[in-house]
């Protein structure tokens, strides 16, 4: 399928290049020119400017949208509204709060998909899990792009009405970053608790050696360690800041409201 990528950082280049490889026509285009020369030397449609991309796809428009939350989305949003109609079909790839995507979806003639990613850089190879809200038709319209950027057929859904999907992935956020939370807590309790453990012969019997945070043996046996695992000790990927210190540990809202 023909299909226009806005955006092309880190996650937006991995969309452009896993539909590249699964044979779709991209057309590309970032504020960055040196991003869309490297994707047109990887295999897409360079485009010059928003108005640019959408004359360059056929007569029904699939664009893909993966700029950073808040206001970069609300201006895309904003200049690709007159150049859309209602068999049009634009995907929000951006883990923004959903509240916002309802509301940009009602600006819109064109049908909107707040897509939820997960997975990260490991993306790149092992593709994204994706949490879609929006109408059926538009979803079933874009599921052989969604085949391609995720881990296949069965790592996208559609999860209800607009917003839904932002919304899960808010959760499934929420429930991550609690684990890490707990993951580091305890690592902290056996490292600097009242007793003095042997955690390398915990590790080698395997007690925890395949928990998602087994990163964070090398900081919990530094004798130095006086706090829970940063960021930079857990597995690559995970994208978990330090948790917090003081009277509360619970994470800000923040945190949960883009990614």
């Amino acid at each position: 399928m023909d299909i226009g990528v806005i955006g092309l950082g880190r996650m937006g280049r991995i969309v452009t290049d896993r539909l590249l490889a699964a044979d779709h026509d991209v057309v590309a285009h970032d504020i960055d020119p040196e991003a869309v020369a490297d994707a047109a030397d990887a295999g897409a449609e360079p485009a010059e400017s928003i108005p640019d991309l959408v004359e360059r796809l056929p007569e029904q428009k699939r664009i893909w949208l993966v700029v950073p939350s808040g206001d970069p989305v609300d201006a895309a949003v904003e200049e690709l509204d007159p150049l859309l109609d209602e068999d049009d079909i634009l995907v929000d790839g951006g883990n923004c709060h959903f509240e916002d995507s309802i509301r940009r979806a009602e600006s819109l003639d064109a049908a909107f998909l707040d897509c939820g990613t997960s997975g990260g850089p490991a993306g790149a190879e092992l593709g994204f899990s994706l949490m879609v809200g929006g109408q059926q038709w538009a979803y079933d319209e874009m599921t052989p792009a969604f085949d391609a950027v995720a881990t296949g057929p069965d790592g996208h859904d559609r999860m209800g009405p607009v917003g839904s999907g932002h919304y899960v992935k808010m959760v499934h956020n929420g429930v991550e970053y609690a684990l890490m939370q707990a993951y580091g807590e305890g690592f902290e309790l056996l490292a600097e608790g009242r007793f003095d453990l042997d955690l390398e012969a915990s590790r080698a019997r395997g007690t925890t050696a395949r928990s998602s945070a087994r990163g964070c043996w090398s900081c919990a046996r530094k004798p130095s360690a006086r706090r829970a695992p940063t960021s930079a000790t857990w597995p690559t990927g995970s994208r978990v800041a330090r948790p917090a210190r003081g009277p509360s540990r619970r994470p800000s809202n923040r945190r949960f409201r883009c990614r």
